[in-house]
């Protein structure tokens, strides 16, 4: 019996990971061995305490340039890369032919982080970090920071696919170890002979229980295990432990709470929909943000949206209204694994990343496929490894042979024949 397989797995396909051999073992995906060691190199800590902010006027300086050799750093003989899209989280402008900008600003008195961020442009991808992180809870007012990108022949390709995760909230290590031995399979899809390997994994938000320092401890351990980048998104439970709630400890750990890229000649956003999470002036600074960004945007550019809370008929409205051609939107929040639309245009929940949400034990992600024809997108579940079970005898026996039935599933790849 042969099992088939439509990609090509190479020897960097293989993915680290202990034979489980009892039944325990199997159904919580991981041996007490693995858990020992996990416990060790992630103990329990207090939450600290949030720094008091420090209002003042800040001037953040850079360029944006090709990093021909991908060192991470501006070499005297490396150009600038002209009008890409940088923001400070409420202004958005193109540099121009030298790569440059500049943004003051205002520290006001809420715990909130700020960001530059340099939106990746299509057909390149980062050498380093893409953002500048400017704390609350200091006393600097100049800071400088270059980005750098490499050029990428697969992201601009007009046809991709990436992968969609949310709501993974776990609080323990027993249920974090499964979901960074998820993040890995999944994100280890092998090479589909038509599109290449999977772009991102885009995450929707609830990514912890409570956001607490130990949660995203763990997570950071989760994130590790990604064969692809990550964009990650907020969701209202990562900001639960901190009073007033808010998206600090998110801002900290991860980046920015809400921000843009591009690939294969679309334009993403992931912004926060739960906005009770953000100060007022944040809330302000967000909305003024999506507006200048997406008008930045030349005419009949692609657009998907990335966001926890699926977005309201009104948003997509609006947006017609402003002529922005949004292609998709990828939700989460409601632990469902359905698709929908808006007047035509798809609306995917991401599907939920932790256990039981969809029967006894399951797992989801969802693999999203772009192409200049539309968005299509399928549901795959997570923790089965090229899984071949003969299910029955056939409904009628035969003199010299008998029937069989078989189902075959692979989480990252696709079953062609059995």
């Amino acid at each position: 019996m042969c099992l088939w397989l439509a990609c090509v797995a190479n020897a960097q396909d293989a993915i680290d990971d202990s034979e489980l051999r009892t039944t325990v073992e199997r159904l919580r995906g991981f041996n007490d061995a693995e858990l020992s060691a996990a416990r060790k190199a992630i103990p329990p800590r207090r939450e600290p305490p949030l720094g008091l902010a420090r209002p003042r006027l800040v001037r953040a300086t850079g360029y944006v340039y090709e990093d021909r050799n991908a060192n991470g750093r501006r070499d005297e003989n490396e150009p600038a890369l002209a009008n890409v899209m940088i923001s400070d989280g409420e202004r958005v402008l193109r540099v121009g032919d030298d790569g440059a900008y500049h943004f003051e600003i205002r520290m006001d008195e809420n715990p909130h982080y700020r960001f530059v961020v340099a939106t990746r442009p299509t057909g390149y991808k980062p050498s380093g970090d893409y953002f500048l992180r400017i704390p609350f809870a200091a006393d600097d007012t100049e800071y400088t920071a270059d980005f750098g990108f490499i050029r990428d022949e697969a992201a601009a390709k007009r046809e991709f696919w990436f992968i969609t995760a949310s709501d993974s909230q776990f609080t323990r290590i027993e249920e974090m170890i499964p979901t960074a031995k998820d993040y890995a399979q999944v994100t280890s899809a092998p090479r589909s002979l038509e599109l290449g390997k999977p772009a991102f994994l885009a995450t929707a938000g609830d990514l912890t229980m409570n956001g607490s320092q130990f949660e995203w401890d763990m997570y950071d351990h989760i994130r590790r295990s990604a064969k692809i980048p990550v964009y990650e998104g907020f969701g209202g439970h990562d900001g639960n432990c901190l009073d007033p709630r808010c998206t600090v400890n998110f801002e900290e750990r991860i980046g920015p709470p809400y921000y843009s890229w591009d690939y294969g000649g679309v334009h993403f956003i992931q912004v926060v929909t739960e906005t009770g999470y953000l100060k007022p002036a944040a809330r302000l600074r967000q909305s003024d943000w999506m507006q200048a960004d997406l008008q930045a945007l030349p005419a009949k550019t692609p657009v998907i949206a990335v966001s926890h809370y699926p977005l309201d008929a009104a948003w997509f409205d609006q947006r017609k209204a402003e002529g922005i051609h949004v292609i998709a939107q990828i939700g989460a929040h409601w632990h469902v694994v359905m698709s929908g639309s808006r007047n035509g245009v798809p609306v995917m929940n991401s599907a939920p990343a932790r256990g039981k949400d969809w029967g006894a034990y399951s797992r989801t992600y969802r693999w999203v496929f772009v192409s200049p024809e539309g968005v299509r997108s399928q549901l795959r579940v997570a923790g089965q490894y090229k899984r071949l079970e003969l299910v029955a005898p056939g409904a009628r026996a035969e003199i010299g042979r008998q029937p069989l039935v078989a189902l075959a599933y692979d989480t990252s790849l696709l079953v062609k024949s059995v």
